[in-house]
């Protein structure tokens, strides 16, 4: 593997973690939304 390889495959990797993070964050906060409210 060549060293751009290698940093493509990471910042694929990265972006694709961050992406996931942010579904994740706004499940979450869609959840605590019914739950909080009444």
């Amino acid at each position: 593997m060549t060293c751009l390889a290698v940093q493509t495959l990471l910042s694929r990797a990265t972006s694709s973690l961050i992406t996931y993070d942010r579904s994740i964050a706004a499940t979450l906060s869609r959840v605590a939304g019914k739950v909080l409210s009444p």
